[in-house]
């Protein structure tokens, strides 16, 4: 059986304020603008780093958390499309799907 980490076990709320204080790297605007960035290297690495930095905006659930669970979703695309597993390219898929639907 397979347990997901509840939300609050990732430390968001580092330095002053968390990510909407800007005590987070510099806050929300900053790791977005590194998320865009990294989004658009050339790697599934990059991508990959991009998707973890997007999750720490999102879990802290201030008022930039729905745009960017719009960028995850692209994200997770661009992350499928350059897998080579069958299987991997689904699961990112079908998590880009859920992003989506989290946007309704």
């Amino acid at each position: 059986m397979v347990r997901r980490q509840p939300d609050d076990a990732v430390p968001v709320d580092v330095g002053r304020g968390g990510v909407r204080g800007g005590g987070l790297a510099g806050g929300a605007d900053a790791i977005l603008e590194r998320v865009d960035a990294l989004g658009s290297s050339p790697g599934a690495a990059a991508v990959q780093l991009a998707l973890h930095l997007v999750d720490l905006v999102i879990f802290d659930d201030g008022p930039r958390a729905v745009e960017a669970r719009r960028r995850k979703a692209e994200l997770l695309e661009v992350r499928a499309a350059s897998e080579p597993s069958f299987v991997a390219r689904n699961v990112l898929k079908s998590a880009s799907a859920i992003e989506r639907r989290a946007l309704d």
